[in-house]
């Protein structure tokens, strides 16, 4: 069992740890200072990045650190990583009802009551001596400060901090990253990224966006556009809007999201904000000339997209700008590059090789120790027997069975699937030039 976090919130979630019979490998933090120093016997092995999910010993692990943003960002990373969940580390004193609802990753400090069909989501800190009444809903990432009171049906959503002794009625709702005070007291609704203070509590601030979250655009508004909108919402990211060339759609917006500019234009915005951003474009060779284009101006890297529905073994190496879809299955000692699509459905056995700017279509299943090299496509549905290889920018039929190898630059369809065209002058010009380089 591992800690994520060095500091004092951390020596809390030890305290727990060690009351719940746990066994302790060490502590984890991005704190110079602290590594190599020991906690009540404890060593602090090292920074967070170079924590290894993988060893078997060391699978179970707490994110102990009290900021909510950064708790999200850090579970977040581990878990697209590894495909682990953190852990519950709820101290034996705590009273919680048998019909509360509970997810993973949350701190219950001693002296915490939860009373009947609460729901609390995952990564929350409730912290000592705190009551929440029955029917409540505390949220991901959402923070209950030590002795406050949270009466019947309140809702605490995602990121928001009660500060120490807070108080808030029936019936109220606490937005998303709000703000409470200590000592306040709730008697109204309170509005997502707001800072309220005061009996009663009184709103004297309002934020625009997650603290520390820098947004993300997203490049390409047709389907690819959509879905990534639909799994980043799902994930309650801070979409800024979409960068697309059809002139048609600068008028309208989708889903409440503008259309902010044609993707020349982009550039500018990623370097002066270093934003985050998603290439959702189906066509392989588009995605691939803009993510050079945004890779030689920016030193900004495209993130992951990627379902929570999606499992993802942990002995999986995964690079970044990938998309993966709902329902996605991909087994263990695969790699995957940079700027893929994974589809709907998709299963991907292991130890296979899914290299940059491929996209495997819904339903497609890729047995053990194939390789799909860089651009190639695969449509829907289309299964490839162990040990093939899909060349570059090779494509597959959707329904196709692949029993032979394919060759780059080609086109196969059928079951089995058959070459019936053959890009040759692509071939002999990639080899042509890369005899001269």
């Amino acid at each position: 069992m591992i800690i994520v976090g060095a500091s004092g919130h951390a020596r809390v979630g030890l305290d727990i740890l060690l009351a719940q019979g746990r066994q302790v490998v060490g502590l984890y933090d991005d704190d110079p200072k602290l590594i190599g120093c020991q906690v009540r016997g404890y060593k602090v092995v090292g920074e967070i990045d170079s924590i290894n999910l993988t060893s078997i010993e060391r699978d179970d692990y707490i994110v102990a650190v009290s900021d909510n943003n950064v708790r999200r960002r850090i579970t977040q990373e581990l878990i697209e990583k590894y495909s682990r969940f953190p852990l519950n580390a709820i101290h034996p004193s705590a009273t919680i009802s048998n019909s509360v609802t509970m997810g993973y990753g949350n701190f219950i400090a001693p002296g915490v009551i939860i009373n009947t069909d609460t729901v609390i989501g995952n990564c929350t800190i409730i912290n000592t001596g705190a009551t929440v009444d029955h029917d409540c809903d505390i949220q991901d990432y959402a923070q209950i400060s030590p002795g406050c009171n949270i009466a019947r049906e309140v809702v605490v959503e995602e990121g928001a901090s009660l500060g120490t002794g807070a108080i808030v009625i029936p019936n109220v709702r606490i937005g998303a990253y709000a703000i409470v005070g200590a000592g306040s007291v709730v008697i109204r609704d309170i509005p997502p990224y707001t800072t309220a203070v005061g009996v009663p509590a009184r709103v004297i601030k309002q934020r625009q966006t997650k603290e520390g979250s820098r947004g993300i655009i997203i490049i390409g508004a047709s389907g690819y556009g959509r879905k990534c909108l639909d799994i980043l919402r799902l994930r309650k990211e801070n979409v800024l809007g979409f960068y697309d060339d059809d002139t048609q759609l600068y008028a309208k917006s989708i889903e409440g999201y503008k259309i902010l500019g044609n993707i020349n234009s982009l550039i500018h915005s990623v370097l002066e904000n270093e934003t985050d951003y998603i290439i959702a474009i189906g066509d392989n060779k588009d995605r691939e000339r803009i993510a050079l284009m945004l890779e030689k101006e920016s030193s900004c890297r495209a993130i992951n997209v990627i379902h929570p529905s999606a499992i993802i073994s942990p002995g999986v190496t995964l690079g970044y700008g990938n998309f993966i879809g709902a329902g996605v299955i991909i087994d263990t000692d695969t790699n995957v590059g940079n700027h893929t699509i994974i589809n709907t459905g998709t299963t991907v056995g292991h130890d296979v090789t899914i290299q940059d700017y491929v996209q495997v279509s819904p339903g497609s299943s890729l047995t053990g120790h194939v390789t799909v090299e860089k651009g190639a496509f695969i449509g829907a549905r289309a299964v490839v027997i162990p040990g093939k290889t899909i060349g570059a920018y090779a494509v597959v039929g959707a329904g196709s069975v692949v029993i032979n190898d394919i060759p780059p630059f080609s086109t196969a369809v059928g079951v089995p699937a058959r070459v019936i065209k053959q890009e040759y002058k692509t071939i002999w010009r990639q080899k042509d030039e890369s005899s001269r380089g």
